[in-house]
């Protein structure tokens, strides 16, 4: 019956789902505040989590109804008996009502434990809706600013297009003039062919990270068309990060991961059903009261009779050891989970802090001094070049060191922002104000 109602409540979250790939434009120009709130509505994992903390409160709903009274009607013919008197009567009835065991389940606690266990689990259920927006949320955030950053490469690559190309043209006026031979022109010509090679790479890689972005976002259909905020690249460190270290994000996190809370939840769960495994030792007692009679009075064949009646199935051959000894080791099985989980978030935290602490010192050089002196280079050179002072080879040397370290300084910036939103999905709570 559990595992219907879970089917009926999935098929009923099927039109919300349905709903969200209908309506999956976004907005010309997406903010990453703007993704985060349409992937609580629009994410797939956070609906079907959804769906089952539906079903999970379904279950507690069954838990805590109270079954429904057994009533019993007969009619009956005497043969051959023939009343006499008044009262007399061939026609017998009966009528009977049974509790189904409610009042002993009530007293031996069996309806109260099965009620812990579905309650324990709903709030498991729950705070896997919360985690899995945990997750989700994070994903979003770490292709938005792949995204980001892909658009950045795409302005570079078409900003080292026109460079080569004033190379290549400054290069073909000096072959005319016989200050070059056409090796250099030829050189040049490649350097400005591979630059456009870049910027189709580049052009590429910006849709594969919308593609990317949209399916995140419910689109399914052909790609919409939206732009994103570059200036998240640029925003400052989230003070709250400055004033911290692992020690005390742990520590958060142990409060604030919804995937804890859950395991906790669910070895609450399991330590409950053990409980009522036990409990199925107690027998099952059915109550009943049942009247029956034929006829009335002292020439009454079978006068009316009242009776109250119990049944019992006492737990004789079948002590219930394998229920038992399951949900002991279910129990087990979940505690250890726990654990590993717990163990499982020191890790991801401290991964997490230090690669933002990696990152944002790779980050700081970068702008600090290797993307000026690379800059600095390059012009330098090509001042020299263009006053006939240095060769195209060392042009193109200077150049080829300022993309590399461009490239590295954006891979840098990616890095950066993406550590913080790693911080905050180990964490489990948002560091950016």
């Amino acid at each position: 019956m559990r595992h219907s109602l879970r089917f009926l409540l999935v098929l009923l979250v099927l039109p919300s789902i349905a709903r969200a790939q209908a309506d999956a434009s976004l907005p010309a120009h997406l903010t990453l505040t703007e993704a985060l709130n349409l992937v609580r509505t629009r994410g797939y994992d956070v609906l079907l989590a959804e769906a089952n903390a539906r079903a999970a409160a379904a279950d507690v709903t069954v838990a805590r109804s109270v079954a429904n009274p057994q009533l019993s009607l007969g009619v009956g013919r005497s043969f051959g008996y023939h009343p006499s008197g008044a009262g007399g009567s061939a026609t017998s009835w009966s009528a009977g009502v049974a509790d189904q065991g409610v009042v002993a389940d009530a007293l031996f606690g069996k309806r109260g434990l099965r009620i812990s266990v579905t309650e324990a689990a709903l709030r498991a259920a729950r705070q896997q809706q919360a985690d899995a927006l945990r997750m989700l949320s994070f994903q979003l955030e770490a292709q938005y600013v792949q995204c980001a950053v892909a658009n950045r490469v795409l302005g570079f690559a078409r900003e080292v297009q026109a460079v080569y190309g004033e190379v290549l043209k400054l290069t073909r006026i000096r072959w005319n003039a016989g200050a070059v031979s056409e090796a250099e022109v030829a050189k040049a010509e490649t350097a400005e062919l591979e630059a456009e090679q870049d910027v189709t790479s580049a052009e590429h890689d910006v849709l594969i990270t919308k593609t990317q972005l949209a399916f995140l976002l419910g689109a399914r259909g052909p790609l919409p068309t939206f732009s994103v905020d570059e200036s998240l690249l640029d925003a400052p460190t989230p003070s709250a990060l400055t004033t911290t270290n692992a020690v005390e994000l742990l520590r958060v996190a142990n409060e604030s991961r919804a995937d804890v809370k859950a395991a906790v939840a669910l070895v609450e769960s399991a330590a409950a059903a053990q409980r009522l495994a036990r409990r199925q030792r107690a027998p099952d007692v059915v109550l009943s009261l049942s009247g029956s009679g034929e006829g009335s009075g002292q020439n009454a064949l079978a006068p009316p009779t009242l009776a109250l009646g119990v049944s019992v199935t006492p737990a004789l051959w079948n002590q219930y050891n394998g229920e038992i000894g399951r949900a002991a080791a279910f129990e087990r099985q979940n505690d250890l989970e726990l654990q590993k989980l717990q163990a499982q978030v020191a890790a991801e935290v401290n991964t997490a802090f230090t690669n933002y602490g990696s990152s944002k010192e790779r980050l700081v050089r970068m702008q600090s001094s290797l993307l000026g002196s690379a800059r600095k280079a390059r012009d330098l050179v090509r001042i020299q070049y263009e006053k006939g002072a240095a060769s195209l080879l060392e042009l193109l040397d200077a150049q080829r060191t300022f993309i590399s370290n461009n490239l590295e300084y954006l891979q840098d910036v990616a890095d950066f922002r993406t550590s913080i939103f790693q911080i905050e999905q180990a964490v489990g709570k948002e560091m950016t104000p």
